[in-house]
C-alpha cells in the first residue's frame, strides 16, 4: 500500500510541474517533459530511475513524444546511462529526421547535446528481480510450468501485464 501511494503522490506531482508551466504559458511540449521528467527521476515508476531490469539486470530504456497539433513526434529505445530519456527523445524529434533511434545512436545523441548520464539501477529493482526467480542456476526460465511444479500440485498464475520497460509479467 505504500509504494501505492508513493505512486499517487508522485503522479500528483508530476501533473502539478506540468500544469504549472501551462499556467505559465509554456508549450505542452514544455509541459509534458517536464511530468515526465518528474517521473522518470522518481524511482517508483517503471521509467528513468525506476526502470525494469532487462535480461542481464541492467536498465535499458525507451521514451517517446509526440506533438498532437502537427503530429509531429519521435522515440529512443534501448538508451543506457541517459538520466532522463524523454529529453533525449524531444531533441531527436526538434534536432533531427529521425522517428527511432535505438541503444548507441541514441547515446551518441546524448553525449552530443550534453544530457545528463547517472546509474538508473535501483535496488529495489534488483531485489524485485532477484525475487522473481527469472535467472534461475544461470539460465533464464521464462516461468512455464516444469514437472517438479506440476507433480507438486501447484498451478500457475495465469494473469499477465504488460508494462512501459517492455516487460510481460507472468506472476507465479
Amino acid at each position: 500500500m505504500r509504494r501505492r501511494r508513493r505512486g499517487l503522490l508522485g503522479v500528483r506531482h508530476a501533473a502539478t510541474d506540468g500544469f504549472s508551466i501551462l499556467r505559465r504559458g509554456g508549450s505542452s511540449r514544455d509541459a509534458v517533459e517536464s511530468a515526465v521528467i518528474s517521473m522518470e527521476d522518481n524511482p517508483v515508476f517503471n521509467a528513468g530511475t525506476g526502470s525494469t531490469l532487462n535480461l542481464l539486470g541492467e536498465v535499458e530504456t525507451d521514451a517517446a513524444l509526440m506533438d498532437g497539433e502537427n503530429l509531429e513526434g519521435a522515440g529512443v529505445a534501448l538508451v543506457r546511462g541517459v538520466k532522463n530519456p524523454i529529453r533525449l527523445a524531444r531533441i531527436v524529434m526538434e534536432r533531427t529526421d529521425h522517428a527511432l533511434i535505438a541503444g548507441y545512436g541514441a547515446e551518441r545523441i546524448a553525449a552530443v547535446f550534453g544530457l545528463p548520464t547517472a546509474n538508473l539501477r535501483v535496488q529495489d529493482r534488483v531485489k524485485t528481480r532477484d525475487e522473481s526467480g527469472r535467472i534461475q542456476d544461470g539460465r533464464w526460465n521464462d516461468g512455464t510450468v516444469d514437472s517438479r511444479e506440476s507433480s507438486s500440485g501447484s498451478s500457475p498464475n495465469c494473469r499477465r501485464e504488460a508494462r512501459t520497460g517492455g516487460r510481460i509479467d507472468n506472476p507465479r
